[in-house]
């Protein structure tokens, strides 16, 4: 007797920690808002130090695409214990079903297909991220104009030998094919948290700045069985205003 299982397609939670960011944080629900396809998703926001402006927009924020749940915090968390918070906060009601988190920073863009492309990669992918384009200034240089030099560490993109302390980004990159990496950008970190639930940030790593923090956990997700991939034909907007932001104070020799 033949069995045919159904195979549910993973649930998808897109969680954002912001911090002081309201305009950039508007904007991006503004756009998951306007999302092509069918597939139902949730946002999850963290008002992370009770901004009363970006309570305003979360306040106000309507829309027919998703659920949108969010709560604030009293005090600035910094970004691993914000992050931290909330995949608690999905816990318990994800770890039993197949389950997707999808992790951007406030200050990212996305167009109409963000959806459906991370409903797509979750198909073949259980850990992966997307090219980012980065707009304006960054408190880290990520774009290299040369075309020849990015030619030349196109190998090396998401490549971390930690013991050498060599850790390559590279993520702005496009590529034709997806590529296996050694770790993941927190701006667009995506991953099945069924099948690694108890996986949390380092809330101490660099005295709790969020500098690599990203590439630690990333480094557990390879420890947990997960493949990690890039995938450069698709990407997304990363455009720092100049205030506000997830790290709550950054001292620059941490950089």
């Amino acid at each position: 007797m033949l069995r045919y299982c159904l195979v549910m397609p993973p649930r998808i939670f897109v969680c954002i920690p912001s911090y002081k960011r309201p305009d950039a944080l508007e904007t991006l629900l503004s756009q998951l808002s306007n999302q092509d396809g069918s597939e139902p998703f949730e946002v999850f926001v963290l008002n992370d130090g009770g901004d009363p402006r970006s309570e305003k927009v979360l306040a106000r924020a309507e829309n027919n695409r998703y659920v949108l749940n969010w709560r604030s915090t009293d005090e600035p968390s910094g970004l691993p214990s914000a992050r931290n918070k909330i995949i608690d906060w999905i816990a318990g009601r994800a770890e039993c079903t197949p389950s997707l988190i999808v992790f951007l920073d406030d200050d990212c863009e996305v167009d109409g297909r963000f959806i459906e492309q991370v409903s797509i990669a979750a198909r073949s992918y259980d850990a992966f991220c997307f090219r980012i384009t980065t707009i304006g200034q960054s408190g880290i240089v990520n774009t290299l104009r040369n075309p020849w030099v990015r030619r030349i560490l196109a190998p090396f993109i998401g490549r971390a030998w930690t013991r050498i302390g060599f850790i390559r980004g590279g993520y702005f990159q496009e590529l034709m094919h997806p590529m296996q990496a050694d770790h993941l950008p927190g701006g667009c970190l995506i991953y099945r948290f069924d099948k690694y639930p108890r996986l949390r940030f380092d809330e101490v790593l660099n005295e709790g700045n969020a500098i690599l923090e990203d590439t630690d956990f990333s480094c557990a997700l390879r420890q947990a069985g997960a493949q990690l991939w890039y995938i450069g034909s698709y990407g997304i907007i990363h455009r720092p205003p100049s205030t506000g932001g997830v790290r709550v104070d950054v001292p620059r020799d941490k950089f």
